[in-house]
């Protein structure tokens, strides 16, 4: 699908194999899909989504709050 040495993006925001699960996240399901939607709704074909995907995804992390961690899941990042 994606092939970033050679340039090759997915043709449809819809290919991009994005899935959390609510026990992976301090998010609300409901608040979960609609985020998802959000980022599938707002990106568009083209060489320049995966930069665009990385800001939008960043722009997510440093909005949430900062979750202290677990001796169970130190050094994963929780969304």
């Amino acid at each position: 699908m994606t092939d970033l040495s050679r340039a090759v993006y997915p043709s449809e925001p819809s290919e991009l194999p994005i899935k959390v699960w609510q026990a992976q996240t301090t998010l609300s399901q409901p608040n979960l899909d609609k985020l998802m939607a959000s980022i599938r709704d707002d990106l568009q074909p083209g060489r320049v989504m995966i930069l665009r995907l990385c800001r939008m995804v960043s722009q997510l992390v440093n909005t949430l709050p900062v979750r202290p961690p677990s001796a169970s899941c130190a050094g994963d990042l929780i969304i």
